[in-house]
């Protein structure tokens, strides 16, 4: 895998065109999957980042010398911000394709408002419980910074989950409940055990969102979502990125990426 960023700038093609009937089916369901958007050199370039960030993430929570970080360092991994840490991954969120996906949803002015990597190696027990990503957003450590009526509105934002690998129910892909935005805010409950929160809520109706290499599902930040146990003996990886209009937060999370149709 190379570290090339070439095909990732904002002078590349854009193909994307997001359709009538995906528009009506992120209305009504709250979310949608893509067609493969990126090129394999693009997606190997930014699971090489994703590999070297995680095994830093790693190292970091071994010197730290807490089993429970440790833990979840190694299972259930994430990490935010990833363009202060990578020129891949800040160049991807650039990525034409997302910028165009995005203004077709949001609009001509837009900031991105979150980034991070999901690695889910093979282990039981560490599935990702239900949770709204708005619910994260307006009561995590940055909610102050969060402009609540912009980010409970469906048409000012859009959150894209991206597989950097193939996702499959065996390798613990992502879990939606189709209509069920509609309902705003529900209520969760912060376990201290798991570090998470967990929505509480009727999910009997949900749906696994497979997906291949370079697909994406754009979903709205009141879609209940979660993740199963990676059964499977392959690393899942994902990349979510949060864009909205300007002001949905105020935090140093906001990068502004399209004023006025234009690239930033």
């Amino acid at each position: 895998m190379g570290g090339s960023v070439a095909d990732m700038s904002a002078t590349s093609a854009s193909t994307v065109q997001v359709t009538e009937e995906q528009l009506s089916k992120y209305r009504e369901d709250g979310f949608f999957i893509t067609d493969p958007l990126f090129s394999l050199e693009t997606l190997d370039n930014v699971q090489s980042e994703f590999q070297r960030l995680w095994e830093e993430d790693i190292a970091t929570a071994e010197r730290q010398g807490d089993p429970k970080l440790i833990e979840h360092a190694r299972l259930r991994a994430f990490s935010s911000q990833l363009e202060k840490r990578s020129e891949i991954c800040g160049a991807f969120l650039h990525h034409p394709q997302l910028i165009a996906l995005a203004s077709q949803i949001v609009g001509d002015d837009i900031d991105m408002t979150w980034n991070q990597f999901i690695a889910k190696p093979p282990s039981k027990g560490k599935a990702f419980a239900w949770h709204q990503d708005a619910y994260y957003a307006l009561n995590g450590t940055h909610a102050k910074n969060v402009n609540r009526e912009k980010m409970l509105d469906p048409h000012l934002g859009v959150t894209f989950w991206i597989a950097i690998t193939r996702t499959t129910v065996e390798n613990g892909t992502m879990w939606v409940v189709p209509g069920c935005h509609k309902q705003g805010l529900l209520p969760h409950i912060y376990s201290d055990e798991s570090l998470e929160w967990q929505c509480q809520f009727d999910s009997s109706k949900k749906i696994p969102a497979e997906l291949k290499r370079g697909q994406v599902l754009v979903f709205t930040s009141l879609v209940p979502h979660h993740s199963g146990d990676n059964i499977s003996n392959e690393v899942r990886m994902a990349y979510q990125i949060g864009y909205g209009v300007p002001g949905v937060t105020e935090s140093n999370y906001g990068i502004p990426v399209l004023r006025n149709g234009v690239p930033v």
